[in-house]
């Protein structure tokens, strides 16, 4: 029995997994992240978030958030999905087990032959003079029908004496097996839980055991909803960002982050631009440029921007293409991006003269309501363009 015990630890602890005494309470504050979405996962859940974490529980090929929690002591696990930036439950809440007294209870993401299970172990001691008595079960579920059905399962009591010199041993082991409904021998269910995958993707979240490689739930819920951890569903830029990733205009900084207020260099936003007309081949028979150098990702982006006459580099010799793109030049790419097209009228902009090389492209931007300005009198012309802002103006112009 104590193998099995020591098996179960080590395989959630070597996993990095999350685990939390559900006796005990987490002290989470789901408020703390009140987004619409949350706020209709907790109203089914009816209860304050306990712990998460994402895995593909149905075997659709798409991560699910898997919520696991307390409610009046006992450990509920329910799971959701986002479709069109809302909360879809596809996993009824159920309870996984009831903890009695001082338990300790954990919940992992565990994988077998290609398919995902939820393993769950509890255990509760009970002191008894000299000796303590611990009972205790560990349950292997998978999803079918958007219910949880029990794989494989073992209960067992576990007699030990505790002596007052520190003496400790086992007087008597109990235990019931049972793997795809049919008994089995302690050993095999030994040899079962061993073969057992814990993958490093089921990360959780609890005030109470924070880890460093943790993800935040609210996390969580950016990536299910838009793709990246940092690109929550209700920002402004969020449509344009999902539609710019399906369309292989920008893949992120990372395959997890977006960096929406990092800064978008030159290089970037040209090859977004590129991106977004269908990578067409170059016919620039020369490059201008002795710092746009041949097989960096933008070359091919630049060469054909300067070919339809969307930028002339900042000199005649340089492109420089880690600079960061201001407002005013995003406005002036995407106007010459059109053909330079005319905008009658002039704009509400105190900051842009007419007589500045984006007077016409701000006040077509303005008209076209590709942009807004940074406020009713201002446009900013000067400002860092973020990555946020540039997939907006380009969706704004393309899709919007």
């Amino acid at each position: 029995m104590k193998r099995l015990l020591t098996l179960l630890l080590a395989v959630c602890l070597l996993a990095g997994l999350s685990t939390v005494a559900f006796a005990a309470e987490t002290g989470s504050d789901p408020t703390r992240y009140a987004t619409p979405l949350e706020q209709a996962i907790r109203k089914n859940a009816g209860t304050a978030f306990g712990e998460a974490m994402l895995c593909d529980l149905d075997g659709s090929g798409t991560p699910e958030l898997v919520m696991f929690y307390q409610n009046q002591g006992a450990c509920v696990v329910s799971a959701y999905t986002v479709r069109e930036g809302k909360a879809v439950r596809i996993l009824a809440p159920k309870t996984v087990f009831a903890p009695v007294g001082s338990n300790d209870g954990y919940v992992a993401q565990a994988m077998r032959d290609g398919k995902t299970f939820l393993l769950t172990y509890s255990s509760s001691p009970e002191a008894m003079g000299d000796t303590v008595v611990t009972t205790g079960e560990v349950r292997l579920y998978a999803m079918r029908g958007g219910k949880l059905s029990t794989e494989a399962e073992m209960t067992f009591t576990e007699t030990r004496y505790v002596g007052g010199a520190g003496d400790s041993y086992v007087l008597e082991d109990q235990s019931s097996s049972v793997i795809g409904g049919a008994k089995k021998s302690f050993a095999e269910f030994e040899d079962f839980m061993a073969s057992l995958q814990l993958p490093m993707l089921n990360k959780g979240y609890t005030d109470s055991n924070f880890q460093d490689d943790a993800l935040p739930l609210k996390t969580m819920l950016n990536r299910l909803s838009t793709g990246f951890d940092d690109v929550g569903p209700k920002a402004y830029y969020a449509t344009p960002v999902i539609w710019a990733a399906e369309n292989g205009i920008t893949a992120g900084t990372s395959a997890t982050a977006f960096s929406p207020e990092a800064g978008c260099t030159r290089a970037q936003f040209v090859t977004f631009l590129w991106r977004a007309m269908g990578s067409p081949a170059v016919t620039a028979d020369s490059n201008p440029f002795n710092d746009v150098k041949q097989g960096s990702y933008y070359f091919d982006a630049v060469l054909w921007a300067v070919n339809k006459g969307i930028t002339a580099g900042t000199t005649k010799t340089t492109f420089s293409p880690n600079d960061t793109l201001t407002r005013a030049q995003t406005a002036t790419f995407l106007w010459r991006l059109e053909g330079q097209p005319s905008a009658s009228g002039g704009t509400s902009f105190k900051d842009v003269s007419s007589g500045a090389y984006y007077a016409k492209a701000v006040r077509w931007a303005a008209k076209q309501g590709i942009t807004s300005g940074t406020s009713r009198t201002t446009f900013s012309p000067r400002d860092t363009c973020t990555r946020a802002q540039t997939v907006t103006f380009l969706y704004r112009e393309l899709a919007g």
